[in-house]
């Protein structure tokens, strides 16, 4: 798995996130998905839409956690407060230095996210992946233009 062979996990959990501390590794591929697989056109456009996904979900999973181990904000709906406010530039107050860049860089990634999810499970079950959205925040995390986030 990597650039030039993009797959799609589409379950990514915690316990399925492993690190040596320099890499992320995926584990428990029941879910997964690519564009290599015989796929219908309407898997296909699914597989498009939500390209950003996986990345973006462990960027929320590690934002939420900084702020709940090291900013003390513990409550979901408190805790998604704090990471919209960290995306839209307050400092993430209660972190280390370090700690604290780290959650400034992910939060605008994290906060879509978790509305995403929020909305998702709490509104209505048909919310739309918001895909533009969260590629333009991915992009700018590398300086890239829209559509550097894996392949269609």
């Amino acid at each position: 798995m990597g650039p030039d062979r993009p797959q799609r996990r589409l379950s990514t959990a915690a316990p399925n996130l492993l690190t040596d501390g320099e890499r992320l590794y995926l584990t428990d591929f029941g879910l997964a998905t690519s564009s290599r697989f015989d796929l219908s056109e309407q898997e296909i456009d699914f597989l498009g839409r939500n390209r950003t996904h996986d990345a973006g979900y462990a960027l929320m999973r590690l934002v939420n956690w900084l702020v709940t181990a090291f900013c003390g904000v513990t409550a979901p709906p408190e805790r998604n407060a704090f990471v919209r406010a960290c995306a839209a530039g307050a400092q993430p107050t209660g972190a280390p230095p370090s700690l604290a860049g780290t959650i400034s860089r992910y939060a605008p990634v994290a906060a879509l996210v978790n509305d995403f999810y929020w909305d998702l499970y709490g509104t209505s079950r048909t919310t739309p992946y918001p895909d533009d959205r969260i590629e333009r925040a991915m992009n700018a995390l590398q300086g890239r233009e829209a559509g550097g986030w894996g392949a269609r």
